[in-house]
């Protein structure tokens, strides 16, 4: 006779469907096979529901009633891998630079199994996972009575938040690595993988200048952050400074104008200054010409307009300067006059 399965000395797991094949052959010239019978019968399932050593016979008679036996022993065992249940960290998720986030993850074995022997994660089960900056691994492995085991890996990384503001009389924008603040925007952010950097550059609008960083950057450069935690940067800019500052204007103080909203004089002083920074040099354009600027020690721009021979109406002019930290700035504005005084 031939046993197939269940083979001498195998293993199968526990619960696992194994089908009996065997079979039984007489001599050539014998009378024959009368019955050929096994534990179960050919095909059927052996028995694998309980763990232990198991014995699997088949019995053949022949016609002549002659009758041989034959006994194999196979192992059921638990060969199934436990399973865990990993629910912090996630995959791919991301966690906010230097948080408090606990690890949660269980094992178990299957029903009827032999038990988990020990469940060992990158930390314990509870403990708070690392959350420095780069991206991580976590991995935990469960080992069941019978030596099976099963390790699941997962990766995070975390995060840190930038936050940018702009600030000063002035405008302008902040741009650069996903941040774009400015026109009407006072304040954005962004978030980045931790430890990553960010470069923000500061443009002043053409009426003003760009007077520095505060917060994570100093100075007028570009702005490089590194996001090893959250970070917040502020942009100044101030306006430049027209002195009178234009239509409507009242007379000079210590008079008493006839017309608020108009120049009287023969000749008023137009100033031009950005508060806290130094204009180097400037031009003014009036009635269709360029000229100079003249500077004050403290790098103030004026000059004198002179109204002399000029109708009353509204006269625009056009300043521009250049800060000692090489930025261009330009304003406008606009002059309403009045007929010059007569002379008495």
């Amino acid at each position: 006779m031939t046993i197939t399965r269940p083979a001498d000395g195998a293993t199968y797991a526990q619960g696992a469907d194994i089908k009996a094949s065997f079979s039984c052959a007489d001599e050539t010239g014998g009378t024959g096979i009368e019955s050929c019978t096994g534990t179960v019968a050919d095909g059927a399932s052996i028995d694998t529901a309980t763990r232990g050593t198991k014995t699997f016979t088949v019995t053949a008679v022949d016609e002549a009633g002659n009758s041989t036996e034959r006994t194999v022993t196979y192992t059921v065992a638990d060969q199934t891998r436990p399973t865990i249940a990993l629910t912090r960290p996630t995959d791919d998720a991301a966690y906010v630079v230097g948080s408090d986030v606990k690890a949660r993850y269980t094992c178990s074995d299957e029903t009827g199994g032999t038990g988990i022997a020990s469940c060992v994660g990158t930390v314990a089960d509870g403990a708070a996972i690392d959350t420095t900056p780069g991206r991580k691994t976590f991995r935990v492995t469960a080992t069941d009575e019978a030596g099976n085991t099963l390790t699941r890996t997962v990766t995070y990384r975390t995060t840190a938040g930038l936050a940018v503001t702009t600030d000063g009389t002035g405008s302008g924008t902040v741009q650069g690595d996903g941040i774009d603040c400015g026109n009407g925007r006072t304040a954005c952010s962004l978030d980045r993988d931790a430890g990553s950097t960010a470069t923000l550059t500061a443009t002043a609008a053409p009426d003003s200048v760009f007077t520095g960083w505060t917060g994570a950057c100093t100075g007028t450069g570009a702005c490089t952050v590194t996001l090893d935690q959250a970070r917040t940067v502020t942009a100044t800019f101030t306006r430049a400074v027209v002195t009178p500052a234009g239509t409507p204007v009242s007379t000079p103080t210590g008079t008493t104008p006839t017309k608020p909203s108009c120049l009287s004089r023969r000749s008023f002083t137009v100033t031009f200054r950005v508060p806290g920074t130094t204009l180097r040099r400037g031009t003014i354009t009036l009635f269709g010409k360029t000229r100079t600027l003249r500077r004050t020690p403290r790098g103030t721009l004026f000059t004198t307009v002179d109204l002399r021979g000029r109708p009353a109406g509204t006269y625009r002019i056009r300043l521009t300067a250049t800060t000692a930290a090489g930025t261009r700035v330009t304003r406008t504005a606009a002059y309403r006059t009045c007929a010059p005084p007569r002379a008495t």
